[in-house]
């Protein structure tokens, strides 16, 4: 049995190419597994509702059409917990399950509520029980007693699905939407969580939303994959133009055995200027691996991690200044003022400055560090600000 997961599918609007074209000769890999997954990044919907808690954020839908390489591709499963798959609110999301569901696509990850969202999706083919469970950091997105979303991200909930899964079926696959945009390293809280999830069950981990491929591990005989980059980047958006990074992808083929999990890692690049995906040759490829491998190293001391994530993620000037901006709780509109005019880095030597002395900001980091203070910004979030309510 061979089971295919992959990134995110970003586009919005119909493709001017075929199925074939898109896909590239990766279609061949697509075909031949037994269950092939992707992400669908945003709801399947041409609906006008937006999510009241990002109507200052990114409110993107895809439009039906767009999917028909996906679905001619032969796609039978798709997972939904991200940060952007509930941007058009209940509408949008009801939509999106009924357009996969009327094509015998069957989704999992969200629902109408949290209960709907932690639904495991079991799989059953050749006297071998699979479980899938989808998971997503908090962004905007999360299910609610009050509203649809996603599966969050919760350590003590998650693992006990884990578990749960695990005496019902097989293989336990878990898909988890997380992890810093644009950066190849995972956080190395991300590298605890994810090895205690192995160690309690998990069989594969394979997370993804960074936009870039990271590395991998073989932790407690669980493989885990910190990031599979994006599967087709197909909006041309500044980030995937200037960072080639970004157009690469590592989906990952799983083949069970003989009751045996391996796995197998396909290296591609999606070619904006012929809008299809390539395989990864010569010195591109090299490079990928020794990427690959650099950040692999880091996972068994979070010190190195830490000093990647200054000095690769943190290292652009244009992040730097924004988290900095964040924590300071600057003047957002200076920020940009200052980014449009090339003069960021006076900027940020101001930002650096005041998020030293400002005794606001001493406030602001002990709330953010102090579980109990967190957990009261948690309650005031859920009852003052996210007043969404299904319709």
């Amino acid at each position: 049995m061979k089971i295919l997961i992959c990134g995110d599918y970003i586009v919005y609007n119909t493709p001017k190419v075929n199925t074939k074209e898109i896909f590239g000769d990766f279609i061949d890999v697509i075909q031949n597994s037994d269950i092939s997954i992707y992400n669908q990044e945003h709801p399947v919907s041409n609906s006008n509702e937006i999510y009241s808690t990002k109507k200052f954020s990114t409110t993107d839908g895809c439009a039906p059409a767009a999917l028909n390489p996906i679905i001619e591709a032969g796609f039978n499963y798709v997972s939904l917990s991200n940060n952007h798959i509930f941007n058009k609110g209940i509408s949008g999301l009801k939509d999106t399950i009924t357009f996969f569901k009327e094509r015998g696509i069957v989704s999992f990850g969200a629902g109408k509520n949290l209960e709907e969202a932690k639904k495991i999706l079991y799989i059953e083919r050749d006297n071998i029980k699979l479980a899938f469970l989808n998971f997503a950091e908090n962004e905007y997105n999360t299910a609610t007693e009050k509203h649809g979303g996603t599966n969050p991200l919760d350590i003590i909930s998650n693992v006990r699905q884990i578990k749960e899964a695990r005496e019902k079926a097989n293989f336990v696959f878990v898909i988890i939407h997380g992890g810093l945009e644009y950066c190849h390293a995972p956080t190395p809280r991300m590298v605890s969580q994810f090895r205690f999830y192995a160690e309690n069950g998990a069989s594969a981990i394979i997370c993804h939303h960074s936009h870039v491929v990271s590395g991998y591990e073989v932790y407690n005989g669980c493989p885990i994959f910190y990031g599979i980059g994006n599967f087709i980047p197909a909006k041309p958006v500044k980030q995937f133009l200037s960072n080639p990074s970004a157009r690469q992808s590592f989906p990952v083929q799983f083949e069970i055995t003989d009751k045996k999990l391996d796995f197998t890692g396909y290296p591609l690049e999606f070619n904006l200027k012929e809008s299809k995906l390539e395989f990864l040759q010569g010195d591109k490829l090299f490079e990928f691996h020794e990427m690959q491998k650099q950040v692999s190293d880091l996972f068994d001391n979070p010190n190195k991690i830490k000093e990647y994530i200054v000095n690769y993620f943190l290292g652009n000037l244009e992040k730097k200044s924004y988290y900095f901006n964040l924590f300071t709780r600057s003047n957002y509109f200076l920020f940009k003022v200052f980014r449009k005019i090339n003069f960021l880095k006076f900027y940020l030597n101001y930002m650096e400055w005041k998020m030293r002395l400002n005794v606001k900001n001493t406030m602001s980091w002990n709330l953010h560090r102090c579980e109990t203070h967190k957990d009261v910004l948690d309650i005031i979030y859920e009852f003052f600000i996210d007043t969404y309510v299904n319709k």
